[in-house]
């Protein structure tokens, strides 16, 4: 095997010679304006062939080697590691990859299970489990979410993996919720300062998507030139941006990002409906322009949570003002009979009555913050209720992406009523994707069964690992 090593690296060294002879060959000519010893290069590009085709062969012949001392001593290496040896070559594969994910990662819980062994000091210690706990489970997703969808160059995601095709980058909506990953991962205790880089490469990304042409300003649906066409803004999505701009001031101070969140705010009330002739008058629209006219809970829920937040941090009592007209607008117009929020409302006064779980969890956490400022009860025991009645019945068959803004936010509930039931559930459901929607090979979640995978499902189950490992909710645990 050593023989077979010293042979490919010989040749690998020869290949690399010749291309530095090469090149300071072309350095020569253009100094002395000249082609002395014409035939030079020439023999050394005929070196250089000839050494890369014996590279490839020597790689060959101990890759060969490799693999095959891999499987004469396979039996004792598994011996050695205290391993079952698995029964087929799908167990094998899984294996090794779990084992691959434990040395990468560092994370000994990604271990395959020990075999039992004579040797008391040997066997797996009192509570071992091969679950891995929440922070894993997050760190894990995160990178599969980075291998899989990220596009290092531009600092954007593509929509699925496999890509479709249909277009290079993300629209907004998916890339917000991959930041909204990166953030609370960045948040998980003791592992903040590795993501700092991170964090920084969500803030480029997403001005990818700015309108700096608009009057006022805003984020685009897609992309805007040179790296894509734009789209329309959506006042929704805005606001859900403004929430992660916020998110990094708190963490990193950057008062430049506070800044921005200050314009985009300006953004999104400019979508407020000012014409009394409207069934249900008043309300954010959902997008600009307003073709449609829909006003929806997906539009104002956002905007009077990210009013709220402003509040906090900047005391300004216009923030306050706003929230609390779009919350009572919401309130007025889109809750149900049973409590829980209908989608929109358009121009000719028709709603429609879907209630997602997404929604209603944007509404708890304005809710629950408009109680910590105000002091009233009432927006509390609000919050309450629509946990409960979505508990119950509005979030098992939800997308991810849904049910990862409703915990997130039933969170912010918790550290107010310290009712424990409600990190149960998320944890309860967190396992369940774990063990029946995740890809073991891949850590890639397919919640339809079958490629491709999906932006916004994989970076949801990073922000419901990553919210499950804080051992208290988080500043802005509501995106």
């Amino acid at each position: 095997m050593d023989s077979a090593k010293a042979n490919m690296d010989f040749w690998a060294n020869s290949v690399f010679l010749s291309g530095i002879l090469i090149l300071e060959y072309i350095g020569l000519c253009l100094y002395t304006r000249s082609l002395p010893m014409w035939w030079f290069p020439i023999v050394a590009l005929l070196v250089s062939h000839i050494s890369y085709v014996g590279a490839t062969r020597a790689a060959e012949e101990w890759g060969n080697f490799v693999k095959s001392a891999f499987d004469i001593f396979l039996s004792d290496l598994y011996e050695k590691l205290r391993i079952a040896p698995p029964e087929t070559r799908d167990e094998e594969r899984k294996l090794w990859t779990s084992f691959s994910q434990a040395m990468i990662y560092r994370l000994p819980s990604s271990l395959p299970a020990l075999a039992n062994s004579p040797n008391p000091q040997m066997a797996p210690p009192a509570g071992f489990t091969n679950e891995p706990p929440n922070a894993e489970r997050a760190l894990v997703s995160y990178q599969s979410l980075q291998r899989s969808f990220y596009v290092p160059d531009t600092k954007l995601y593509r929509e699925t993996y496999p890509p479709d095709g249909t277009m290079p980058y993300s629209g907004l909506w998916p890339f917000l919720q991959a930041m909204a990953g990166t953030l609370d991962v960045a948040g998980i205790p003791g592992i903040a300062d590795g993501f700092q880089r991170a964090v920084q490469d969500r803030l480029v990304g997403l001005e990818r998507y700015w309108d700096k042409r608009a009057s006022p300003p805003g984020y685009d649906s897609f992309v805007v030139p040179p790296l894509g066409q734009g789209g329309a803004k959506h006042y929704g999505d805005n606001a859900r941006a403004g929430l992660h701009l916020l998110q990094c001031h708190c963490m990193r101070g950057e008062w430049d990002v506070l800044h921005r969140a200050e314009q985009v705010f300006d953004f999104v009330v400019s979508g407020w409906d000012h014409d009394p002739s409207h069934p249900s008058p008043g309300g954010l629209f959902c997008v600009q322009p307003a073709r449609s006219g829909d006003r929806g809970t997906a539009a104002n829920a956002p905007g009077a949570l990210f009013a709220l937040h402003l509040y906090q941090i900047t005391g300004r009592q216009c923030y306050l003002e706003w929230a609390k007209k779009m919350y009572d607008w919401v309130n007025e117009y889109l809750r149900a009979p049973d409590g829980l929020y209908w989608d929109h409302i358009d121009l000719q006064g028709n709603i429609d009555t879907t209630q997602s779980s997404g929604n209603q969890g944007t509404m708890i956490g304005a809710s629950v913050l408009l109680f910590q400022v105000t002091g009233d009860a009432a927006y509390l025991q609000q919050a309450e209720h629509i946990a409960g009645v979505t508990l119950n019945c509005r979030f098992s068959n939800q997308p991810a992406v849904s049910n990862a803004i409703f915990f997130k936010n039933l969170f912010l509930l918790e550290a107010v009523n310290h009712n424990g039931t409600y990190r149960h559930a998320m944890q309860t459901y967190a396992d369940k994707m774990w063990d029946s929607v995740r890809d073991p090979m891949t850590s890639l979640f397919t919640f339809n069964g079958t490629m491709p995978v999906k932006l916004l499902d994989q970076a949801a189950m990073v922000q419901i690992y990553a919210t499950l490992a804080y051992p208290a909710v988080g500043t802005l645990a509501s995106q």
